[in-house]
């Protein structure tokens, strides 16, 4: 497989082979067979050859990451990860979106403002000392962010769930936005008008989001249960999710730090205003 194009809103797709015994073997090998990725369903696969995919709107596939992004693969260690898990279960509720299930350490969250009132910490929810000794002193020492995040999100994703795109509140919280994976392996699309770039974020990896990819790119996770990555040899592989927790930290503006703007976080504002 090359490539796979999913027209929008479409109940199907264009699958782009190498060469004409690829795509006859392909269709020899599944023509009629039911998906077995949707248990109870008797839905099948109908393959036809065509010369050629409809014209599509190309996008600008970066091939480097947008500056002030930062992955690390493998941060903590599988020991650690069930650690924090556990902590994570232990403490609090869920509270069930539309595509996810969240908890909230430190200061809630408001999706519809998309920031949290810095005058309401959650005293009966603070951050886990867990996550907070082993992890978030951890990203200070590593000068991975300028102070301490007061604020966690915990996202849980099953298979087929995602986020829209879009970027943090840049007058609610601080220049540093990390996530920590967990789990399982999801790809994250980042935009910066026609420009893309395709991330894969491993279990147990972090993404630190700083300057222009923080401010400037949008970040989502696209709602299927499969993600199509490139491998080194350049052909394409369908990697299946499955449940995945993620960990997003911020730091809270004071009310002080609200009311101030200086000429830069203006700038900034008006950049996402302009570009996302």
């Amino acid at each position: 497989i090359v490539d796979i194009w999913m027209p929008v809103r479409k109940s199907y797709a264009f699958i782009i082979y190498d060469n004409p015994e690829s795509t006859r073997a392909a269709i020899d090998q599944l023509q009629n067979e039911p998906i077995e990725s949707i248990p109870a369903t008797t839905n099948r696969f109908y393959l036809f050859p065509v010369d050629k995919c409809p014209q599509h709107q190309e996008q600008r596939m970066d091939d480097e990451m947008p500056n002030g992004l930062i992955y690390i693969s493998d941060y903590i260690d599988d020991s650690l990860a069930k650690r924090i898990l556990d902590s994570i279960d232990s403490t609090g509720e869920w509270t069930n979106l539309s595509c996810r299930l969240v908890k909230h350490f430190g200061f809630e969250f408001r999706y519809g403002a998309n920031d949290c009132d810095p005058s309401q910490p959650l005293m009966r929810s603070p951050i886990p000392d867990l996550i907070r000794y082993e992890l978030i002193e951890r990203l200070v020492a590593d000068n991975l962010v300028d102070c301490a995040p007061d604020q966690l999100t915990v996202n849980m994703y099953e298979p087929g769930n995602g986020i829209p795109p879009h970027t943090d509140n840049c007058q609610a919280f601080g220049d540093c936005i990390v996530s920590l994976s967990l789990l399982s392996s999801v790809q994250m699309d980042f935009r910066l008008q026609q420009r893309r770039f395709k991330l894969q974020l491993e279990p147990n990896s972090l993404l630190v989001m700083r300057g222009e990819s923080r401010y400037l790119w949008s970040h989502a996770i696209a709602e299927r249960k499969h993600d199509l990555i490139q491998m080194d040899n350049n052909r394409m592989q369908v990697l299946k999710r499955s449940k995945r927790i993620s960990l997003t930290f911020r730091k809270v503006k004071s009310a002080t730090t609200n009311t101030t703007v200086n000429i830069s976080t203006a700038m900034i504002s008006l950049t996402e205003v302009k570009y996302i």
